[in-house]
């Protein structure tokens, strides 16, 4: 669904369904979806036409669904990844530093250890079977990425999301990931894969069929 806030507002409106959560009664659904699409309209409005480009689209259903639970739901962004923008670590910083201020839980790095310009490999999320990075595209190495962002940030989690673990050796893996989590206060959530690029894996030495 696309539209002005106006139409997602009367869109919602004719959803069931209310959310309950501990001290402070029951929230419609509809409710917390237009705030969480007003955070998105406040970064879009800080960040501009580069930002939109790169945040995904919001996926409504027409009638939210009831539930629950005993927290209110927690939300992560994942980190765009362009030139000019992933490795800007001025643009990152207001990034994610922008992100805590909205309330976002976390900000979520991708991992391509190396791209290639040609590969046989088929890319599973898109018809094309071909990722839409450039292979010059400049992807930092999500640890350091989350690492650097630490420093930058007091409460937003730091996730992965997925890092490509047969990219890694598993003793220096455990060493990195378990430094940057004490360092930044127990923020680091690990999220791992297998990897769908078979170059990039045999490229860090690993046999991708095992």
């Amino acid at each position: 669904f696309r539209g002005n806030r106006a139409d997602v507002a009367q869109l919602l409106k004719q959803g069931e369904g209310r959310i309950d959560h501990a001290g402070a009664g029951a929230v419609g659904a509809a409710e917390l979806l237009l705030h969480i699409l007003d955070q998105l309209v406040a970064m879009a409005g800080l960040f501009g036409d580069e930002l939109e480009q790169h945040v995904s689209q919001i996926a409504l259903i027409e009638h939210a669904p009831t539930a629950a639970v005993t927290a209110m739901p927690k939300f992560a962004v994942v980190a765009p990844v362009a030139s000019g923008v992933t490795a800007d670590p001025l643009w990152m910083t207001e990034f994610a530093q922008h992100l805590e201020d909205c309330g976002f839980e976390s900000i979520v790095a991708v991992e391509h250890t190396v791209l290639m310009t040609r590969y046989s490999s088929v890319y599973p999320y898109d018809e094309s079977g071909r990722v839409e990075i450039p292979a010059d595209c400049p992807v930092p190495d999500p640890l350091d990425l989350l690492a650097f962002l630490a420093a930058r940030t007091t409460r937003l989690g730091l996730a992965t999301g997925v890092l490509v673990l047969p990219n890694h050796h598993p003793v220096v893996l455990a060493k990195r990931v378990s430094s940057i989590d004490v360092l930044s206060g127990g923020r680091v959530r690990l999220a791992v894969g297998m990897g769908w690029m078979k170059e990039e894996v045999e490229a860090c030495g690993a046999d991708f069929e095992s």
